[in-house]
């Protein structure tokens, strides 16, 4: 590819540079929140875990924040319920022992069954923030590469 032919105008180039560190920051802006969005769709949509709850379930409690750093800003993840970690990350299999009561009941097969202690067999990890994370990464960078490549050709 051939470099520039002719003189090059300084003052033009560094009014373009200027225009593109203003507008950079609300390009970034702008991506993030569109990112933050992506990740919330993505747990709604594609998380394989089923839902418990009918009221409060873990696919709708996504809190997405911008958080201002020294070298800019970045997205923060977070889902508050209790039971996320057990989700994201798996259990071990541990045994389960009644505490407010006696026994613990369970309905096998139509026959109700009370047991003290019983063996959880562990779950199995789902990574559905780890997947939401990196899903709200590729739209955030895809938005901000066609930004940069459209304000290129500006200066």
């Amino acid at each position: 590819m051939p470099g520039p032919t002719g003189p090059i105008n300084i003052a033009q180039v560094q009014r373009g540079h200027e225009l593109f560190l203003k507008q950079q920051d609300a390009w970034v802006m702008e991506a993030l929140e569109i990112a933050k969005a992506q990740a919330s769709e993505h747990v709604k949509k594609r998380s394989t875990f089923k839902r418990r709850s009918p009221t409060s379930s873990l696919k709708d409690s996504t809190k997405g924040r911008i958080v201002k750093t020294r070298g800019g800003k970045k997205l923060h993840l977070t889902w508050p319920k209790k039971h996320a970690l057990f989700i994201e990350y798996g259990t071990r299999p541990h045994p389960i022992i009644a505490r407010r009561r006696r026994a613990l009941r369970f309905v096998v097969n139509g026959q109700t069954l009370f047991r003290r202690k019983v063996m959880h067999p562990g779950t199995r990890p789902y990574k559905f923030g780890w997947k939401a994370t990196s899903s709200a990464y590729r739209v955030l960078s895809q938005r901000l590469d066609a930004r940069v490549r459209v304000a290129r050709f500006r200066f």
